[in-house]
């Protein structure tokens, strides 16, 4: 989506706006005394805007009108295009038909059901509401195909989602108002939704959103995701996730170039250049290579490498199950005690502030054993398996997290070897203090049993905490 500095603009007209005038004035001719120069109709909120007809036709029984979209200053791909309504008498009342040019539905999840031209509620309202004052004015019943076509209007609507929304064969009419107001986010969120919509109706598991057709080709590729899994997600990702955080979908993956995935990552919902704009400051301390300097995003992620760049996805994530999490649970408070304190005497923390105490020690935690376990020599085998412990561990997201950071597979310790733990000793938290007092025997085991030979009482107790196997 383009925009454009905060002037005075042009506004438009939808396409359902200009297909009740021409279904009017089509049927003034039809009813009346033929074809006018232009019509006015009265839109949904009271605006009386005057359509000139652009396109006129009629027989036995029947009168068609084209009325050309104007769009105003908004870069609609639908600006220019003719929209011709005909209006044929009928015995059954008033029947909507999709021509040449215009979709019909083929998914659930919209509002128009499978099988029936893609004309909107609200367009169809304002449409019958014309067929039911003509019928009126001129003392006719209101019965009536009205059958719309949009000259090359298949060609137009490849660039358009309604392929990913389920609508073959052509373009939509749409509009809620009747007015195009130039470059409005609404639009494009409300398509969004209704994507969101017709993966959930028909049940897909996992939908990706993304801001542009390089990083959508990439994801779709990348876990062979249908098209109607992709949600053109392009700079709002808050009205993305603010939907689906509401309306559940199972997994989502989030696509985009570095630029705006570091925006995302450092907090901004929406993406674009004019809205938003990368933090270099805050970049910096995401990464051990002085990147202050930068005068891009990838130009810092270039120089600091894949450290910066597993820490921005890790970000953008957290930021992603932050705005999910948010509007489903609210903040949870979580009441820590204090060391050394009774139950009375505890701290209160919101998660949100928990995650900021907890994910900048992780996260140098886990980039100083990066940093030891490539000086040491191992690499090559602890991309094999690296097995981590602490209790910090067992927070949700936790592996996955050290895996990004390690590059290499990673599991969990467990204290084992020492007979009789406790249920509280035997976690992760406990691993590395275990494993010292287990190391510290075994490298005293010769010692001990030389000096014990004769000493029943010492090796029975060694045995008790080794096992019988000692």
């Amino acid at each position: 989506m383009t925009r454009k500095p905060n002037t005075d603009l042009r506004r438009g007209w939808t396409t359902g706006a200009c297909a009740t005038a021409a279904t009017k004035a089509a049927l003034d001719a039809l009813w009346g005394n033929g074809f006018k120069r232009d019509i006015t109709i009265t839109l949904p909120r009271g605006e009386t805007p005057t359509f000139p007809l652009a396109h006129t036709d009629s027989g036995s029984g029947w009168a068609e009108v084209g009325i050309t979209k104007d769009a105003g200053d908004d870069p609609d791909v639908t600006h220019g295009a003719l929209i011709i309504v005909r209006v044929n008498e009928n015995n059954s009342g008033i029947v909507f038909k999709a021509g040449k040019g215009v979709g019909t539905v083929t998914k659930a999840g919209l509002p128009i059901g499978i099988g029936e031209p893609a004309i909107n509620p609200i367009p169809r309202q304002m449409m019958s509401d014309v067929v039911n004052e003509q019928a009126s004015n001129y003392g006719q019943k209101p019965f009536l195909d009205i059958v719309i076509s949009i000259p090359n209007g298949e060609d137009i609507t490849l660039k358009t989602w309604n392929g990913r929304l389920g609508i073959v064969g052509g373009l939509s009419i749409l509009g809620t108002t009747g007015i195009v107001r130039p470059f409005s986010c609404a639009a494009w969120i409300a398509s969004i939704h209704r994507g969101v919509d017709v993966a959930r109706a028909n049940k897909l598991n996992h939908v990706a959103g993304c801001t542009g057709a390089t990083s959508e080709k990439i994801v779709q590729e990348l876990y062979g995701l249908s098209d109607h899994a992709m949600l053109d997600m392009g700079d709002f990702s808050g009205g993305l996730l603010k939907y689906i955080a509401k309306n559940h979908v199972p997994k989502i993956t989030i696509g985009g170039g570095i630029g705006k995935m570091v925006k995302l990552a450092q907090g901004a919902v929406d993406l674009h250049s004019s809205r938003s704009q990368v933090n270099f400051s805050k970049l910096n301390d995401w990464c051990s290579v002085d990147i202050s300097d930068a005068n891009t995003a990838l130009e810092a992620v270039e120089r600091a490498g894949s450290e910066l760049a597993v820490r921005v996805a890790y970000e953008a994530r957290m930021r992603v199950l932050s705005a999910l999490r948010g509007a489903n649970d609210g903040e949870e408070i979580f009441q820590i005690p204090m060391i050394g304190g009774n139950d009375e005497n505890r701290l209160s923390f919101s998660r949100s502030k928990l995650i900021s105490i907890i994910k900048p020690r992780l996260w140098e935690i886990l980039m100083h054993s990066k940093k030891c376990i490539e000086q040491s020599g191992y690499k090559d085998i602890s991309n094999k398996n690296t097995i981590i412990t602490g209790g910090t561990m067992e927070l949700p997201g936790s592996i996955e997290f050290a895996e990004r950071i390690l590059e290499a597979r990673v599991r969990i310790g467990f204290p084992s070897g020492i007979n009789n733990l406790v249920e509280e000793l035997s976690g992760p938290a406990f691993t590395s203090c275990t494993g010292m007092l287990l190391h510290s025997i075994l490298m005293q085991e010769n010692e001990i049993k030389n000096k014990s030979k004769n000493n029943n009482f010492a090796v029975k107790i060694i045995e008790k905490i080794m096992g019988s196997g000692f």
